[in-house]
């Protein structure tokens, strides 16, 4: 699934809602960016700005994150707690 021109905008210029993990994780793809380093710092920083760990467990659902380094190694889910 693409991006929207505005979502892609919006997640640039840093304004709006907090981007759930899986708008992330789609960019992330697009531009070849390991997924688990910027999970890890997604997730911190949604932590910092008080979203509830509830949140960003609903937000991560369904989303794949990187385990490794190499970008082609995927797991299936996002890794809880941490």
């Amino acid at each position: 699934m693409l991006l929207a021109k505005s979502k892609l905008s919006e997640l640039l210029r840093g304004v709006g809602h907090y981007p759930r993990w899986e708008v992330v994780h789609r960019l992330s793809t697009v531009l070849d960016i390991p997924n688990w380093p910027l999970y890890r710092l997604w997730r911190q920083a949604a932590l910092d700005i008080g979203k509830t760990k509830e949140w960003i467990e609903r937000s991560s659902e369904g989303a794949s994150a990187t385990t490794g380094s190499a970008p082609h190694h995927r797991s299936n889910t996002v890794p809880s707690g941490s």
